[in-house]
Formats: C-alpha cells, structure tokens, sequence
C-alpha cells in the first residue's frame, strides 16, 4: 500500500494522507494509452472515404481542446480512485495536442 494526498472529507478539504493500493499507471504514455483504449473500446471505428479511423484519433484531430478537457476528467476520476499520481498526470501532458 502506498501513501497518498488525498481529499478527506472528515479532514474539512485539508490534504491528508491515506491509505491506497499501487498505482495502476506506472507512466504517462501508459496513463494516455488507458485513455484512448478506452475511447476506442467504447465507441465504433469511424470510416472515412473508404479509410478506418480509431476513434480516439478521430477525436483527438477533430476537436483537441474536447479531447484533452476528457482526459483531464478521466485521469483526476482515476487519482481520486488512487489509480494513478498527480505526477504521472502531469507526465502524461506532454502526449495530450498542443
């Protein structure tokens, strides 16, 4: 079991440390692949002009800012679970459109 900041809500919004599990996401590539895993499990394959498309990539070129706001929802759902660090979140930016 690892320690990590958490929010408490006994501890009034301060930051405490609680006890959680081993992160599932050792690293942001691994954090931003999880990501598009499970766009591509939940959504068809998106055909164009005769060429199939992975609908994360779709996503992603289509509307980055759209793309990059889920992200950011799905990877604090998981540090609030304890999947995955606040530094691993930050690493997995760099992955995320400019």
């Amino acid at each position: 079991m690892a320690k990590v900041p958490c929010g408490d809500k006994d501890c009034k919004g301060l930051q405490t440390q609680c006890e959680a599990p081993d992160y599932i996401y050792k690293s942001g590539e691994e954090l931003y692949n999880g990501y598009c895993q499970i766009l591509d499990r939940c959504h068809p394959q998106i055909e164009i002009c005769g060429y199939t498309y992975k609908p994360s990539m779709v996503f992603r070129e289509v509307d980055p800012i759209a793309f990059t706001c889920n992200f950011i929802d799905y990877a604090e759902n998981l540090f609030c679970l304890g999947e995955v660090s606040e530094e691993i979140i930050n690493l997995a930016s760099i992955y995320l459109p400019k």
